[in-house]
Protein backbone atom coordinates (compact mmCIF):
# COMPACT_ATOMS: atom_id res chain seq x y z
CA UNK A 1 0.00 0.00 0.00
CA UNK A 2 2.78 2.50 0.79
CA UNK A 3 4.33 1.94 -2.66
CA UNK A 4 0.98 2.69 -4.27
CA UNK A 5 0.24 5.59 -1.91
CA UNK A 6 3.57 7.30 -2.67
CA UNK A 7 3.56 6.65 -6.42
CA UNK A 8 3.97 9.60 -8.74
CA UNK A 9 1.57 10.37 -11.57
CA UNK A 10 2.21 8.02 -14.49
CA UNK A 11 4.00 5.41 -12.34
CA UNK A 12 4.21 1.70 -13.17
CA UNK A 13 4.25 -0.49 -10.05
CA UNK A 14 4.96 -4.23 -10.00
CA UNK A 15 3.84 -5.98 -6.83
CA UNK A 16 5.60 -9.00 -5.29
CA UNK A 17 4.63 -12.22 -7.02
CA UNK A 18 1.58 -14.16 -5.77
CA UNK A 19 0.99 -12.09 -2.63
CA UNK A 20 -2.09 -10.47 -1.11
CA UNK A 21 -2.63 -6.74 -0.89
CA UNK A 22 -5.42 -6.21 1.62
CA UNK A 23 -6.72 -2.66 1.57
CA UNK A 24 -9.25 -3.67 4.20
CA UNK A 25 -11.93 -1.18 5.06
CA UNK A 26 -10.17 1.69 3.29
CA UNK A 27 -11.08 0.88 -0.35
CA UNK A 28 -13.01 4.14 -0.70
CA UNK A 29 -10.11 6.22 0.60
CA UNK A 30 -7.57 4.14 -1.30
CA UNK A 31 -9.05 5.31 -4.57
CA UNK A 32 -9.97 8.83 -3.49
CA UNK A 33 -6.56 9.49 -1.87
CA UNK A 34 -3.90 7.33 -3.53
CA UNK A 35 -5.18 8.03 -7.04
CA UNK A 36 -5.03 11.81 -6.65
CA UNK A 37 -2.17 14.26 -7.09
CA UNK A 38 -1.43 16.85 -4.42
CA UNK A 39 -3.45 19.44 -6.37
CA UNK A 40 -6.53 17.17 -6.31
CA UNK A 41 -6.38 16.15 -9.97
CA UNK A 42 -6.66 12.48 -10.87
CA UNK A 43 -3.46 10.46 -11.02
CA UNK A 44 -2.57 7.87 -13.64
CA UNK A 45 -1.20 4.56 -12.27
CA UNK A 46 -0.45 1.17 -13.78
CA UNK A 47 -0.23 -1.68 -11.28
CA UNK A 48 1.05 -5.09 -12.32
CA UNK A 49 -0.45 -7.36 -9.68
CA UNK A 50 2.08 -10.02 -10.75
CA UNK A 51 -0.32 -12.84 -9.91
CA UNK A 52 -1.26 -11.20 -6.60
CA UNK A 53 -4.73 -10.49 -5.22
CA UNK A 54 -6.06 -7.04 -4.32
CA UNK A 55 -8.55 -7.56 -1.48
CA UNK A 56 -11.14 -5.34 0.19
CA UNK A 57 -13.43 -7.32 2.48
CA UNK A 58 -14.06 -5.21 5.58
CA UNK A 59 -16.72 -2.61 6.29
CA UNK A 60 -15.69 1.00 6.80
CA UNK A 61 -16.02 1.88 10.50
CA UNK A 62 -15.38 5.44 11.64
CA UNK A 63 -15.97 6.66 15.19
CA UNK A 64 -18.01 3.56 15.95
CA UNK A 65 -20.32 3.93 12.94
CA UNK A 66 -20.34 1.13 10.36
CA UNK A 67 -20.72 2.62 6.88
CA UNK A 68 -20.69 -0.73 5.08
CA UNK A 69 -18.50 -1.98 2.28
CA UNK A 70 -17.03 0.36 -0.33
CA UNK A 71 -15.45 -0.32 -3.69
CA UNK A 72 -12.49 1.50 -5.21
CA UNK A 73 -13.27 4.81 -6.91
CA UNK A 74 -11.10 6.16 -9.73
CA UNK A 75 -11.45 9.92 -9.17
CA UNK A 76 -12.25 12.51 -11.83
CA UNK A 77 -9.44 12.75 -14.35
CA UNK A 78 -7.66 9.66 -13.02
CA UNK A 79 -6.60 6.48 -14.78
CA UNK A 80 -5.99 3.08 -13.22
CA UNK A 81 -4.62 0.10 -15.11
CA UNK A 82 -4.60 -3.25 -13.29
CA UNK A 83 -2.67 -6.10 -14.92
CA UNK A 84 -2.17 -9.84 -14.34
CA UNK A 85 -3.85 -10.76 -11.10
CA UNK A 86 -6.99 -10.99 -9.04
CA UNK A 87 -9.41 -8.54 -7.49
CA UNK A 88 -11.62 -9.62 -4.58
CA UNK A 89 -13.92 -6.81 -3.42
CA UNK A 90 -17.03 -7.09 -1.27
CA UNK A 91 -19.79 -4.52 -1.54
CA UNK A 92 -22.98 -3.96 0.47
CA UNK A 93 -25.23 -5.63 -2.07
CA UNK A 94 -25.59 -6.56 -5.70
CA UNK A 95 -26.36 -2.97 -6.72
CA UNK A 96 -23.18 -1.56 -5.13
CA UNK A 97 -20.07 -1.40 -7.31
CA UNK A 98 -16.61 -2.84 -6.73
CA UNK A 99 -14.94 -0.39 -9.13
CA UNK A 100 -16.39 3.08 -9.78
CA UNK A 101 -15.04 5.16 -12.66
CA UNK A 102 -15.86 8.86 -12.23
CA UNK A 103 -16.25 11.50 -14.96
CA UNK A 104 -13.28 11.85 -17.32
CA UNK A 105 -11.58 8.81 -15.76
CA UNK A 106 -10.31 5.53 -17.18
CA UNK A 107 -10.13 1.98 -15.87
CA UNK A 108 -8.17 -0.67 -17.77
CA UNK A 109 -8.23 -4.32 -16.70
CA UNK A 110 -5.84 -6.75 -18.43
CA UNK A 111 -5.70 -10.42 -17.51
CA UNK A 112 -7.71 -9.90 -14.33
CA UNK A 113 -9.97 -12.34 -12.50
CA UNK A 114 -12.45 -10.49 -10.36
CA UNK A 115 -14.62 -11.74 -7.50
CA UNK A 116 -17.37 -9.57 -6.08
CA UNK A 117 -20.82 -9.91 -4.64
CA UNK A 118 -21.85 -6.60 -6.21
CA UNK A 119 -21.79 -4.91 -9.56
CA UNK A 120 -18.26 -5.24 -10.93
CA UNK A 121 -17.76 -1.89 -12.69
CA UNK A 122 -19.79 1.33 -12.70
CA UNK A 123 -18.83 4.12 -15.12
CA UNK A 124 -20.41 6.99 -13.18
CA UNK A 125 -20.05 10.01 -15.39
CA UNK A 126 -19.68 11.54 -18.80
CA UNK A 127 -16.61 10.39 -20.72
CA UNK A 128 -15.67 7.73 -18.20
CA UNK A 129 -13.93 4.87 -20.00
CA UNK A 130 -13.62 1.18 -19.16
CA UNK A 131 -11.38 -1.18 -21.15
CA UNK A 132 -11.36 -4.90 -20.38
CA UNK A 133 -8.85 -7.18 -22.15
CA UNK A 134 -7.98 -10.89 -21.99
CA UNK A 135 -9.66 -13.40 -19.69
CA UNK A 136 -11.70 -11.20 -17.39
CA UNK A 137 -14.00 -13.32 -15.24
CA UNK A 138 -16.56 -12.18 -12.69
CA UNK A 139 -17.60 -14.58 -9.95
CA UNK A 140 -20.62 -13.04 -8.32
CA UNK A 141 -20.97 -15.40 -5.37
CA UNK A 142 -18.94 -14.18 -2.41
CA UNK A 143 -21.01 -14.60 0.78
CA UNK A 144 -21.06 -11.37 2.77
CA UNK A 145 -20.07 -13.08 6.03
CA UNK A 146 -16.99 -14.95 4.76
Amino acid sequence: NSTIKDAKDGAYIKLPENSEVNIGMYAYYWGKSYLKNADGTGKSLSIDLNGSTLISNETLVLNGTDYGYYGITIPKGGALTLINGNIDIKTDNSSSSALVVETDSTLVLKEITMKTNGSAIYPSGAASEVIVENSFTIHNFIPRDS
